[in-house]
This record gives structure tokens, sequence and C-alpha cells, in this order.
């Protein structure tokens, strides 16, 4: 599900995440998820790494990832996501490498990563700034020692070229052809990447994409569900239902029941 939004400005975001998946997508910046409880599967680049409680996983500007647990499984966390201003000098040096090991404890890192990380994960009203200056002290005791190859992301274009399309238009009345013929493939080749590539047929991915969004509207309790339905790209609230449904395992309502503020 997507993490529940809870300090934004353009250089810094956190979130906090319960029960948690994510489709595949990419940032221009560096993320790091942090377990409070349970596990999370984070798949960088098509391998897959467990992220128990108690332990970081790193994902550098670029690389395809995504979030998986199933469905009904109890896991709790946070999400920190350093934009590429924030990241400043470090950013050519990140830009298309990959991690070795992209999952640790706050034990094998600088006790000022470990500061910095648990600093930010109980954040909450703090000062912007203050919350800036622990992302940076992260980044200088992390990447230094960082064990980094030049992997990152070297594979097909066209996946890239895939998910910031999907992430750019799921929202829009589009099919697998109108995909296809804006990314100038056949619909056969489309459909093969997404199963070989992405691990779901086109409409599971474009649900899942719009379910997520759908999540992050939930906290508003003035948005009517059948509104946030339309809003996300869904043409009626038969199929949003059934789509959230499958996606979390409870319709709307009792999704939004169990977590409004």
């Amino acid at each position: 599900m997507l993490p529940f939004m809870e300090q934004k400005n353009t250089d810094l975001f956190l979130y906090s995440y319960r029960n948690f998946s994510f489709p595949a997508h990419f940032h221009d910046g560096l993320e790091i998820i942090y377990a409070l409880g349970g596990t999370v599967t984070l798949n960088v680049e098509g391998e897959n790494y467990p992220v128990a409680q108690g332990k970081l996983g790193v994902v550098l500007p670029g690389q395809i990832h995504s979030y998986d647990a199933p469905p009904q499984t109890a896991n709790e966390g946070r999400i920190i996501l350093l934009g590429q201003r924030l990241l400043g000098e470090y950013y050519p040096d990140l830009s298309g490498r990959s991690l070795e090991e992209p999952v640790f404890t706050l034990e094998e890192l600088h006790p000022h990563c470990k500061s910095a990380v648990e600093t930010l994960v109980m954040s909450g009203g703090e000062d912007v700034r203050l919350q800036k200056a622990y992302a940076s002290l992260f980044l200088c005791r992390f990447l230094p020692s960082a064990r980094l190859t030049d992997t990152g992301h070297g594979g097909d274009p066209l996946l890239y070229s895939l998910v910031r399309y999907m992430g750019d238009h799921f929202r829009e009345n589009i099919g697998l052809g109108d995909v296809a013929a804006a990314l100038y493939v056949s619909k056969y080749h489309l459909s093969r990447l997404f199963s070989q590539s992405l691990k779901m047929n086109f409409n599971s991915y474009l649900n899942s994409l719009r379910v997520n969004a759908a999540i992050g509207l939930m906290d508003s309790a003035d948005l009517a569900i059948t509104k946030i339905a339309y809003e996300v790209g869904f043409g009626n609230v038969r199929t949003f239902n059934r789509a959230f449904l499958k996606e979390t395992g409870v319709t709307p309502r009792i999704f939004r029941k169990r977590n409004i503020r």
C-alpha cells in the first residue's frame, strides 16, 4: 500500500507505512526504508532482499524497485526519500550505480548514520532544516564507505520508459495498445515486458498504481470514495472496489474505517 505522507517538501520526503506493498517505480533521489515491525521484501533491479525489523534498505537514484508483502501481513516502518537536490555533489557518483548489498542493520553503519536514521524515523513536526541536516549527515557518513558497482540501471531502456510512462499516465483512460503506441513497440512485445520484468500483466500493474494512489487520498474524510475512484482513473466504483479488495484484502470503506485519522 502507498505509505502515508507525513512530511513533504522539495528535497526531503518522510513517510510512515503499514502493511506495505508498492509496484515497480524509480526516483531521481535516494530512498531509505527502515522496518520497525514485520518484514517487507524490497526488489531492486529484479533481485529480492528481505527488510526485517530493525534493518534498513537503501535504493540509489534511477534504480527500478518495488515492495511486496503478503496481504494481511503486519508490517510497519518509515521511508525516507532524499531528493536529487539534497544529494548535491553525491548525485553524479550515484547515478547509474548500485550497491553490492542494499540491506543493512544500523550497527553495521557509522554511528552517525544510526543517529541520523533514528532521529528521522522519530521526527514528526520538527524543523525541516533540522531534518535535512540529519539527512545530509547520513549521506556524508554512509556513501564514502558504501560498496558501489557500475551495474545500476544499465538494463533495458524500454523498461525505464514504460515505468515512467505508467507513472505519468495511470490516471488516464489507457490500454495496452495506447502505451505500446506511445513507446513505439508492439503490444505483444510490451505484454511480454510486463510479464517478464514486472511479474504482472498490464491491467494488474495499472490497477496497482491506481489503488495505491487511492490509498494516498483515503485520509481525507471529506473526499468521497466514489470521487477517489474516478480521481485515480477507474471508470466505475464497482471496478475500483474489486481492484482495491484484490490489492489490499479489504474494501475501500473498511480500509478507510480502520485507517482514517
